[in-house]
């Protein structure tokens, strides 16, 4: 993450755990941060997030901005859905996006009843996980 300290990482997550435990249902939060180095923007990390009545959706997503993106272009973009159990967010679908100017790639991971069933890389090549083996 280029120029993202790990404060400003941490209150990211701290932002979207607050959206999934808020009591504002239906009501989408967004966040938005400019990562900056010797006051120079370098980069804005925008995070978002919703709940609604048994449904969560959060994004983030990291560009370079100004110079920065010009000298090394990168885009991160990342989503999660799933459902409410209780006050406990359960994952159901995440999807990246990655683009740093050199490489880029693309990820996706599904649940079902808390656990990895299907792991995407890459232009949608996609391997099934297989279920533990009982006892471990």
């Amino acid at each position: 993450m280029t120029g993202v300290t790990m404060r400003q990482f941490r209150s990211a997550c701290l932002a979207i755990a607050v959206f999934l435990a808020g009591p504002a249902a239906d009501a989408a939060e967004i966040i938005a941060f400019d990562v900056r180095l010797a006051g120079l923007k370098l980069s804005r990390l925008v995070v978002s997030g919703v709940v609604s009545h048994d449904r969560y959706t959060a994004a983030l997503q990291l560009r370079t901005t100004g110079i920065a993106a010009v000298l090394k272009p990168v885009h991160f973009a990342a989503r999660v859905e799933g459902r409410m159990q209780g006050e406990r967010a359960v994952a159901e679908r995440y999807t990246e996006n990655v683009d740093t100017g050199q490489r880029q790639s693309q990820a996706a991971l599904t649940w079902q009843q808390g656990v990895v069933v299907r792991r995407e890389a890459d232009h949608g090549v996609a391997a099934r996980i297989p279920a533990p083996a009982r006892g471990s």
